[in-house]
């Protein structure tokens, strides 16, 4: 993956900064007011609103300032066509409905800091991490009391994302990238982002596991609980990156800038391809899922089993032709034997 090398900083500006600047894209719409109804809620729309949908979220911690900053400049690349991978760009404005909710947690996102955010020693969190009613939003998925949370949910409700992204920044010294999930069917696709993520910031990824989607109280087991239109089950994840400024031990606003933009480059990018996997295909009577693709000479089906990993291929040729391949893992997923055989049209 050409991952594009985009730096940057970033300096904490206030709700009303955010909200110019979302007035400058051509499509945003005002989901509802947060709970202490001081402040709107708004939702970009980028790409084509009929197409499948990519549902990205931001400070939903207010404290969290960064995530806002970091993937507000992304899509502001991406609307201005200012982003250097312009293929990038332009597949997913055509194939794609992108929506974007900048800040969920207003409220939290314009209170002061009790220490300034630049200070050696100290940490960037700033008061925020709740909204007007105390209320962690990103606890809020089962009982959906708040009316942030409400909005986020009627989104889903109205729009049904195959794939979902909440990004988060987390007080924790390095390792301090981490991508989580609910469903271990993603785990192969999740391996992906990881190895990519790793490779380009020379960091390590911490795998963190939810332990499922039956009580979805956080956001991303609850998107990964709903159905959509194209995938038999969603793409769902939550990234963090660490937000210490101790000197020499911990992300600069630099890195966390370019932690965040290389983060919403692959996530697209694997999400691509978790849809070309996937999309109008079904589940088998054992769980797996098959991914048909239609070439000039030939049908190809691609058997995975529930961890994403392929364990069959059915190559079916117009001349009546069939070579079956059929790949034996061990509980690791690792490859250990594969028999490939030609069954002959006479």
């Amino acid at each position: 993956m050409n991952i594009p090398e985009i730096t940057g900083t970033m300096e904490f500006k206030g709700y009303n900064h955010i909200v110019n600047r979302i007035k400058k894209f051509e499509d945003y719409e005002i989901i509802g007011q947060d709970a202490s109804e001081e402040y709107d809620l708004y939702a970009i729309h980028l790409g084509d609103v009929e197409k499948p949908t990519i549902f990205i979220i931001a400070s939903i911690h207010g404290s969290e300032w960064k995530s806002t900053h970091y993937s507000l400049d992304f899509f502001e690349k991406i609307r201005d066509n200012s982003y250097p991978d312009k293929e990038f760009r332009d597949y997913f404005l055509n194939n794609y409905h992108i929506l974007y909710v900048p800040v969920v947690n207003p409220y939290g996102f314009d209170l002061p800091y009790e220490i300034p955010p630049n200070t050696p020693g100290s940490s960037p969190m700033k008061d925020g991490r709740n909204n007007f009613n105390d209320v962690n939003l990103n606890r809020d998925f089962k009982d959906i009391s708040q009316p942030e949370t409400q909005a986020i949910v009627d989104l889903g409700n109205e729009y049904k994302p195959f794939s979902f992204l909440s990004c988060h920044l987390t007080p924790k010294k390095p390792p301090s990238l981490e991508i989580h999930s609910a469903d271990d069917r993603l785990n192969g696709i999740k391996r992906m982002f990881m190895d990519e993520w790793s490779s380009f910031t020379g960091e390590s990824v911490l795998d963190h596991k939810h332990p499922g989607f039956d009580n979805p109280t956080i956001d991303y087991p609850y998107f990964s609980s709903l159905s959509n239109d194209y995938t038999p089950y969603n793409l769902s994840f939550l990234t963090e990156i660490g937000q210490w400024e101790i000197t020499n031990q911990g992300n600069s606003l630099e890195d966390v800038y370019y932690y965040g933009m290389s983060s919403l480059f692959i996530f697209f990018n694997i999400t691509n391809v978790f849809f070309k996997q996937h999309n109008g295909n079904g589940e088998t009577s054992n769980g797996e899922y098959v991914t048909k693709i239609e070439q000039e000479h030939k049908t190809i089906y691609f058997n995975r089993n529930t961890n994403n990993f392929v364990n069959k291929v059915t190559e079916e040729f117009k001349n009546g032709n069939v070579i079956t391949t059929t790949i034996e893992r061990d509980g690791r997923n690792r490859v250990t034997s594969f028999e490939r055989v030609l069954t002959k049209n006479d």
